[in-house]
């Protein structure tokens, strides 16, 4: 992913400040804070892996894979969406009905 995404940034801002980070990093911040809460509930009993039904293990620093196509679809998405957003408001016509089905 991080040669796919090469050069690639995502922009935010906190508060009155906007700053960019690339976006390979941003999927890795994003994708820790699910594991952490997913340790976190299999710890507190919410659920339990295959792995943890012997006893509480943590869960695998691999399921990190499993969030980082999911964000990087959600980043497509909401450009995409933000972007038809602006041209609907600014009047001009839809640039891609790729999303559309049926």
């Amino acid at each position: 992913m991080t040669a796919a995404t090469a050069g690639t940034r995502v922009g935010f801002g906190v508060g009155a400040h906007r700053y960019r980070m690339p976006l390979a990093v941003s999927s890795v911040l994003i994708g820790f804070f699910p594991w952490v809460a997913e340790n976190a509930a299999a710890y507190a009993g919410a659920w339990s892996h295959p792995q943890q039904l012997g006893g509480r293990r943590p869960v695998p620093p691999a399921r990190f894979r499993a969030w980082s196509p999911l964000i990087s679809v959600t980043f497509v998405l909401v450009e995409h969406l933000g972007t038809a957003g602006r041209d609907r408001r600014a009047g001009l016509p839809p640039v891609s009905d790729s999303f559309k089905t049926g």
